[in-house]
């Protein structure tokens, strides 16, 4: 084999060695990705289930049920910024109230950078109030197109104002009997928390509460 062979099989052997660590690292990449998107939905899912056979009226009670403590989100962008609910959970936090270890929703810290859990609770049903005072809007009696434009509704500072339910009170007690109230949880993450779940549920206070 002569030397000029020699370069070119040294320098094709190169390239496919290249190829291949590339394609390694980018299956690793993806590997982790889904291992950080499965913990995500992991959390998720179990405030959710937590929140569908959980007492209705102890929803929202901090003592009670301190994981289901109102906490909403912000809009900086959209104004919309609380004070009176409580800060959204980790998996850091030195409070073990807003701990998603300390609460018992994870085993261990996700892993997830900048994680931030938010718990809102939203009003059904519309509402008519005694004239003059406006009808209490409900999310439940709009009209949405798809899933997307349900979700994109969140982002609008008026229906959330319009229809949020106060974040000092148990959610039960701010809708009439048997009428329901809606929960949002929303999980995010990632170096600008551009990653994120959104689940939603709905429960109805009980006849007689």
């Amino acid at each position: 084999m002569s030397l000029i062979e020699v370069m070119i099989a040294v320098m094709v052997l190169a390239i496919a060695m290249s190829s291949t660590v590339g394609l390694y690292i980018h299956l690793d990449q993806n590997r982790d990705m889904t291992t950080r998107i499965n913990r995500a939905q992991a959390l998720a899912r179990h405030l959710l289930d937590r929140t569908m056979t959980a007492d209705p009226e102890s929803l929202g009670d901090l003592a009670l049920s301190p994981w289901s403590a109102a906490r909403y989100e912000p809009m900086v962008a959209g104004v919309d910024l609380l004070t009176d609910d409580q800060l959204p959970m980790t998996d850091t936090s030195t409070v073990a109230n807003n701990n998603v270890v300390s609460l018992g929703l994870v085993d261990q810290q996700t892993g997830l950078e900048n994680l931030e859990v938010y718990f809102e609770y939203y009003r059904g049903v519309t509402v008519n109030n005694v004239a003059p005072a406006l009808p209490d809007v409900g999310l439940m009696d709009q009209t949405f197109a798809t899933a997307a434009s349900f979700r994109a509704a969140f982002a609008t500072a008026a229906v959330r104002s319009a229809t949020r339910l106060l974040p000092t009170a148990r959610p039960a007690t701010q809708v009439g009997e048997e009428m329901p109230f809606v929960v949002r949880i929303v999980v995010r993450w990632g170096v600008a928390q551009t990653q994120r779940i959104e689940l939603f549920a709905a429960r109805r206070r009980p006849t007689g509460s």
